[in-house]
């Protein structure tokens, strides 16, 4: 009998020590094998025990097995809803999926724990992808506000959202409430300063950097402070507060900084100073070479001069500024060759150097036009938006007196007319621009093509475009771009079979992915303030011109070969939502309602807020009898979920 009691009990001792390993081994970290398994052997031993689900949820995620990890993650929910540790698991795993659950399960985690700084960074993080105009951060973070208003993170991650949306006013209120409550928060300091920064209120910007770089040197970087010292031109209050850095901590950045301020106050001694102690710091520090030259130039010292920017060179031998400095300096020297030829090497690696070019025209007058024309195009380049008209007006005036200069530079002619096709009011003149290109220098596709391209801007089915592109087809067999956009011209004619026709020959031309590059049609703020029409570099495919001839059977009524069309697209780039909405357009024109919904929703799981799809798919449902889906689908059209990135 008492044999049989002590088997008994070594019997348990054995298998408590083999639970306490397998428990120890659910819960490390290490071997994510190695816990699964033990997970599991103690789930089946005990298949309500919460930590284990959440344990082997969390080592499916490491191994990248998301959906199992939300398997096991939402089962450790249901044991025990108030896992704040599984909740957060699951919403990385939803996050993995890019499914907006995340921000419900990181959110609820915070109602478990206020204090959670892990789930906090996780919600704000997974809010830049699916909410991208702060709306629903914003409500969040209020009603947040309203359970703990003394929490400052709060406030500080209000105030970015605020920030972002361009209400300053409030961004500044909530960074304003995050000081109050932690005084010496230097991050609420800094979100502070850069919100008067983007309100130019550089007096209160300035404060704001000066008081979070006290706090913590490393809560603003210098490249951000500067310029709002440099729009002020209070140099003498960065030189302080950049010296007031180098005592606490004398990293080459505040030297660097602090030689700009002198610089920009032509106290060239102190300058050369810092940048000095900037390359004992640094001894790679190109800029610094550079920028130590550009002193020596404001002395005069041009000799010197050309030594920095030379070793800056070598440092970085593609320093499109450092050619220019060194130019300079050889042109004070009156050395003009070399100064000719480090000009030309800084707008070889910038071709909006426009300085360059300046000082091109003045040291060649006679071969000014060519330099007129390059600089017309930098300024072109520079443009961005109605805030850049000046630029515009700069380059059209450069080409002209370029062409002032030389009456037949066609080269001129081309650049001034690309400058014209930017503007809708301008587009007559592009015309007469290309015209006067086709005329001086005959016999080039390219000409024909862009000319047709403002035609097509003017008229989408103007007759002159197809001319025009006929006439580049006829230059050059291969012009992709030119049957492309005869395609579409012809398609806005209704003239489907010339079209089809076009769309083939591009796909016998380019059967797969090419680098075939075309140009078309795209909007940009640029003149008067009003959006205008510019052109745009794309990269042309078999797949567009498969989607091109597809549209077209379509418009046939050619169903079996649109889908043919279609299907190739899915075929080649399965992750593009346009071929699978297409392809449904076209079951539901079949009457293939099954395939139809089965497309849509394709589409629809790439791109949750394309109300077409919505719409295609809820007559798909209603035309099969279910009613309840298709009434679903037609809401959801009008207001579709928050936007997924791509």
């Amino acid at each position: 009998m008492l044999k049989a009691i002590t088997l008994g009990l070594g019997l348990v001792a054995s298998v408590s020590a083999a639970w306490a390993a397998a428990e120890e081994d659910c819960r490390q970290h290490e071997n994510a094998e190695l816990q699964i398994q033990a997970c599991s052997k103690i789930i089946t031993s005990d298949p309500r025990n919460a930590e284990a689900f959440r344990h082997r949820g969390r080592a499916y995620l490491r191994g990248r097995d998301v959906d199992r990890a939300l398997a096991d993650l939402s089962q450790a929910i249901r044991l025990n809803p108030r896992d704040g540790e599984a909740l957060i698991w699951r919403g990385l795993a939803y996050r993995d999926k890019w499914d907006e659950r995340a921000i419900t399960d990181f959110s609820e985690a915070l109602k478990l724990d206020p204090g959670n700084s892990e789930a906090l960074f996780l919600l704000n993080s997974v809010y830049d992808w699916f909410d991208f105009d702060g709306r629903r951060r914003i409500l969040h973070y209020s009603e947040l506000i309203k359970r703990n208003s003394d929490v400052a993170i709060y406030y500080t991650y209000r105030g970015r959202a605020y920030e972002n949306k361009g209400d300053y006013q409030r961004a500044i209120a909530d960074f304003s409430m995050a000081i109050k409550l932690e005084p010496k928060n230097s991050s609420a300091y800094a979100n502070r300063g850069h919100a008067y920064h983007r309100m130019e209120d550089d007096e209160r910007a300035t404060a704001d950097f000066s008081a979070a770089l006290r706090l913590d040197p490393r809560s603003v970087h210098l490249s951000t402070v500067h310029p709002a010292y440099e729009r002020k031109k209070d140099y003498d209050r960065a030189i302080l507060l950049y010296s007031e850095l180098i005592k606490v901590n004398p990293a080459a950045d505040s030297y660097r900084y602090r030689g700009a301020a002198y610089h920009a106050k032509r106290d060239y001694d102190h300058a050369i100073a810092d940048y000095t102690e900037v390359i004992r710091l640094d001894s790679k520090a190109s800029d610094a070479y550079d920028r130590r030259g550009a002193a020596h130039f404001g002395k005069g010292d041009y000799e010197r001069a050309i030594t920095d920017h030379s070793d800056a060179l070598k440092l970085e031998p593609n320093y499109s500024e450092a050619f220019y400095n060194r130019g300079r300096a050889y042109e004070a020297l009156g050395r003009n060759l070399e100064a000719t030829a480090d000009f030309n090497a800084a707008i070889r690696l910038n071709q909006s150097h426009v300085a360059a070019y300046d000082a091109l025209i003045r040291l060649h007058p006679s071969n000014a036009s060519v330099y007129y024309n390059g600089r017309g195009l930098a300024y072109l380049a520079l443009v961005g938006g109605a805030q850049d008209k000046d630029k515009y007006d700069r380059a059209i005036a450069d080409f002209t007196e370029a062409i002032r200069l030389e009456p037949d530079y066609a080269e001129a002619y081309r650049s001034r007319a690309g400058a014209y096709a930017r503007a809708i009011k301008h587009y007559e003149r592009a015309v007469s621009d290309f015209t006067k290109v086709i005329a001086l220098s005959p016999g080039i596709a390219k000409d024909y093509y862009d000319r047709g391209k403002v035609y097509v801007l003017i008229k989408p089915a103007d007759d002159r475009a197809v001319a025009d592109f006929t006439e580049a087809i006829r230059l050059k067999k291969n012009h992709g771009g030119a049957y492309y956009l005869r395609a579409r011209a012809y398609e806005t004619k209704k003239d489907y079979d010339r079209a089809i026709a076009d769309f083939t020959k591009i796909i016998e031309l380019f059967p797969d992915t090419s680098h075939l590059v075309f140009i078309h049609p795209s909007t940009v703020v640029l003149v008067d303030g009003k959006a205008v029409t510019d052109f745009e570099l794309g990269h042309l495919d078999a797949v567009d011109a498969h989607l091109g001839r597809g549209r077209m059977y379509q418009a046939k009524g050619d169903h079996n070969r649109a889908i043919a069309d279609f299907t190739k697209i899915v075929t080649q780039q399965p992750y593009y939502s346009e071929g699978y909405c297409h392809r449904a357009d076209a079951y539901v024109a079949k009457g293939d309602n099954d395939s139809a919904v089965a497309d849509f929703t394709a589409c629809l799981k790439m791109n949750p807020r394309h109300p077409d799809a919505y719409y295609g798919r809820a007559t798909a449902h209603r035309r099969k009898g279910d009613y309840g889906s298709a009434i679903a689908d037609y809401y959801r059209g009008l207001w579709p979920p928050a936007p997924t990135p791509k």
